[in-house]
């Protein structure tokens, strides 16, 4: 679907189908399974590859998040 995912403009993802990132929904990116940093994002894929895009709704925030906040 063309527009499911949205970037910012120092391309970092902001929302994907509408769902935006921040707060309790975090995201992960897997290149053939395996976890990438989204700094890789710009990087080419080669055929026969297998991109995936994990939403992650933790409705706590993590230890280091709310250590960080005090």
């Amino acid at each position: 679907m063309t527009g499911a995912v949205r970037f910012n403009a120092r391309g970092q993802i902001v929302s994907v189908s509408g769902i935006p990132i921040g707060d309790s929904i975090r995201y992960q990116l897997q290149l053939n399974g395996r976890v990438i940093p989204s700094t890789l994002l710009s990087f080419p894929v080669r055929r026969h590859d297998t991109v995936g895009l994990l939403l992650i709704y933790s409705p706590f925030p993590r230890e280091d998040e709310s250590e960080g906040a005090q």
